[in-house]
C-alpha cells in the first residue's frame, strides 16, 4: 500500500502547499470551478427549497437561507434569500455561472454552518439544499421494541440473527433491542449462516407492537446468493475491504443488507421482499504522510438482478493519473501554468469532483464548505459575505476532503439533474445511472 499512500500524499501535499496551509490571501485558498462554458446571458428562472432534517429524518421549511449567485470568476451578483416555506424561484442573472448556499446545521451536537457551491450551472431546478439537525426529536416519538429469539435456536442452531444493522448470535434466552420511530412502518430481520451457504428474511409490522417473540414463520423471503463479480486488483493491500448488498434505496437510506468485511461470499438478496438490489464494494485505508493524518476510501456498487449474477466490474483504485490530476489542481489553486485542472486523466468516467473544507474559527465554531464541480476546469475566487469570510480567514482548516465520483457514462448536467430528482422524492428513488456508480475518497486532517 505504500506506493498508493505516497500518491496520495504527494496530491494532499501539493495542494497544502499550494494554499499555504489554511493561511494567506482569498484567492489561493479559492475553490474550483469549470471554466469552459460562457455563462449565459438571463435566460430563465432558477429554483431550490431549503429544509430542516431532524433525528428521524423528518423534513421542515428551513426559511432565510443565503443563496449567493456568483458570476464566472465568483464575485457576488446577486444576494437572495429562501421565503417563510424555505423556498427560492428567481431570475437567472445575466452572467450568473456558480450558486452558493448558506445555512445553519446540528449533527451530534456540534453546530456547523454549511456553505454549499455548486459550480457550473444555469437556470435550473437545483432541488432540496437539506440541514441536518439531529438534536430535534419532535414527532419522531421514538421507542425500543423488544425482539425475542429464543424459539429460533432449535430450528437454525448455526444461524446468526440481523435486524437494525446490529447482529446476535441465536440461543434459548438471546434478545435484541431495536429502535423505531413513528415514521417506521416494518422491523426486517434476517437469519444467515455461513457454514450453510444460506439466509432467510422477513419483515415485521410494527403497529403498536412493543415485544415480539420470533418464530420460524416470520422468515418467508428465502435468499438467493449473489455473484459479486468484482476485479479489485491487490485488495489484500488495503487495511479493509468491506462487501454487501443492499436494496429499497429511500431518501439517500439503504435498508435491508447482507454484508462480509473479508471477502464477497455469502451474500444474499430476497426479491420476494425487494424490488431494487445493488452489490456495494468499499476498500478503507487510513496513515500518516508527512506528518499528516488521512484516509481514502473506494466505494462501488452495481445492480444485482434477481439471479444474483452481479455484472464484471472494477471499481477506480488510485493510480499514476490520480497523481497527475492532483498536481494539475494543485497548479490551479496556486494559479500557476493554464489554471485549468482535469480529473479525467485519472478517470475519464468522472463526471464530478468535490471538495469539503472544514474550518475552525477563532471562536472554535465550525464551518464546512462543500464545492462540488465538474471535473476539469478552472479556479474562480469565490466570494462571501463578510460574516463568513471573516471565520475562515480568522480560523484553520482542519480537514480537506477530495471526492471524485462517477455515474456509468452520465455527465455532469446528468449530476446535477440526479441530486434534484433524488432530493425530491417522496419515497425511494432509483435511476438506471446508480446502475454504474463509483466514488473515490481522499481526507487528509491538517489538526
Amino acid at each position: 500500500m505504500d506506493s498508493k499512500l505516497r500518491i496520495f500524499g504527494i496530491g494532499s501535499l501539493l495542494f497544502l502547499s499550494a494554499c499555504g496551509g489554511g493561511s494567506g490571501d482569498t484567492k489561493s485558498n479559492s475553490p474550483p470551478a469549470d471554466g469552459g462554458n460562457t455563462p449565459p446571458a438571463a435566460q430563465g428562472m432558477f429554483s431550490l427549497d431549503t429544509v430542516k432534517s431532524n433525528y428521524c429524518d423528518i423534513e421542515s421549511p428551513y426559511p432565510g437561507v443565503d443563496v449567493l449567485v456568483h458570476d464566472e470568476e465568483g464575485e457576488i451578483i446577486a444576494s437572495l434569500a429562501t421565503d417563510s416555506q424555505g423556498k427560492l424561484e428567481a431570475e437567472w442573472p445575466a452572467g450568473a455561472a456558480h450558486v452558493t448556499v448558506i445555512g445553519e446545521a446540528n449533527g451530534s451536537g456540534k453546530p456547523v454552518t454549511e456553505i454549499t457551491s455548486k459550480l457550473d450551472t444555469g437556470p435550473i431546478d437545483l432541488g432540496v439544499f437539506s440541514f441536518t439537525d439531529s438534536q430535534n426529536k419532535v414527532g419522531c416519538n421514538c421507542r425500543d421494541i423488544r425482539l425475542e429469539l429464543g424459539e429460533l435456536d432449535a430450528s437454525y442452531p448455526d444461524y446468526q440473527f440481523y435486524s437494525s444493522f446490529q447482529s446476535s448470535f441465536l440461543s434459548p434466552s438471546a434478545e435484541m433491542m431495536v429502535q423505531v420511530c413513528d415514521n417506521d412502518d416494518t422491523i426486517d430481520v434476517m437469519l444467515k449462516s455461513d457454514a450453510a451457504a444460506h439466509a432467510i428474511a422477513g419483515q415485521l409490522t410494527i403497529g403498536g407492537e412493543s415485544r415480539f417473540v420470533l418464530k420460524p414463520e416470520d422468515f418467508t423471503a428465502e435468499g438467493v446468493p449473489v455473484e459479486v463479480n468484482l476485479a479489485v486488483p491487490d485488495a489484500t493491500e488495503f487495511a479493509g475491504n468491506w462487501y454487501s448488498v443492499s436494496w429499497d434505496k429511500r431518501k439517500g437510506q439503504w435498508y435491508h443488507t447482507t454484508q462480509n468485511l473479508a471477502n464477497p461470499d455469502n451474500l444474499f438478496i430476497f426479491p420476494a421482499l425487494s424490488e431494487f438490489n445493488v452489490v456495494r464494494y468499499l476498500a478503507v485505508e487510513s496513515g500518516v504522510v508527512d506528518g499528516l493524518d488521512f484516509s481514502m476510501a473506494t466505494f462501488s456498487y452495481r445492480t444485482v438482478p434477481d439471479n444474483g449474477e452481479a455484472e464484471a466490474y472494477t471499481p477506480m483504485f488510485p493510480d499514476q493519473g490520480l497523481a497527475e490530476s492532483f498536481s494539475s489542481f494543485s497548479d490551479a489553486v496556486a494559479g500557476q501554468g493554464d489554471t485549468m485542472f482535469d480529473f479525467t486523466v485519472f478517470n475519464e468516467k468522472v463526471n464530478t469532483f468535490r471538495l469539503d473544507i472544514g474550518v475552525v474559527d477563532s471562536n472554535n465554531g465550525r464551518l464546512s464548505w462543500l464545492i462540488v464541480a465538474p471535473p476539469k476546469g478552472k479556479i474562480p475566487d469565490l466570494d462571501l459575505p463578510q460574516v463568513y469570510k471573516s471565520r475562515i480567514e480568522s480560523g484553520e482548516i482542519n480537514s480537506i476532503q477530495f471526492l471524485l465520483s462517477a455515474y456509468g457514462s452520465s455527465s455532469y448536467d446528468d449530476y446535477l439533474r440526479e441530486y434534484t430528482e433524488a432530493s425530491r422524492s417522496e419515497n425511494w428513488y432509483q435511476s438506471e445511472l446508480y446502475d454504474d456508480y463509483d466514488y473515490l475518497s481522499f481526507l487528509v486532517y491538517l489538526r
